[in-house]
């Protein structure tokens, strides 16, 4: 299946050489698909915040929590 054409690609894209993209929005979107879809993104790592123990790792210590991430 081929995911949907998003107008928010181009915006993304243009974004993919920042340190942290944060992509936010309502519950089952298409917010992952869209991210391992998308060149430029597809080897990126993925952090997930409903993933309980990585949301307090980026409260406890948000700097941390990105601190030697690949883009």
């Amino acid at each position: 299946m081929t995911p949907l054409s998003r107008d928010l690609v181009p915006a993304l894209v243009a974004r993919s050489d920042m340190p942290v993209v944060v992509l936010t929005g309502m519950r089952q979107t298409g917010k992952s698909t869209l991210i391992t879809t998308t060149e430029g993104f597809r080897k990126s790592e993925v952090r997930d915040l409903d993933d309980f123990a990585q949301l307090e790792a980026a409260r406890a210590d948000p700097e941390g929590f990105i601190a030697g991430a690949d883009p």
